[in-house]
């Protein structure tokens, strides 16, 4: 629903998966995605943070996590997340975010 732009309506259902497995990451990856979607700015930055702390080496969550902090207007923090976006990306060998 979020890559559909149906970011709303997938919100609840994602909300949903963070309660019931609130140690997995995709789940608050992609609800962090729906409330940057929605521009609800604050909700997105907890959730993604939550999923950098359950998955550190996760280059996508850095990448989202950056690209939170830039529309926050945190451009430092903003700068060291798409860094370590960069360095893992390298170290895996991922072609993208």
């Amino acid at each position: 629903m979020v890559q559909q732009n149906r970011a709303a309506e997938a919100v609840p259902y994602l909300e949903k998966a963070v309660q019931i497995a609130p140690q997995e990451s995709r789940a608050r990856e992609k609800l962090g995605s729906a409330y940057l979607n929605l521009n609800q700015l604050s909700a997105a930055q907890k959730q993604v943070e939550s999923a950098v702390t359950l998955d550190p080496r996760s280059p996508s969550l850095h990448y989202l996590l950056g690209s939170i902090y830039r529309k926050q207007g945190q451009q430092e923090k903003a700068k060291a997340e798409f860094e370590r976006f960069q360095n893992l990306k390298e170290a895996s060998g991922t072609a993208r975010p």
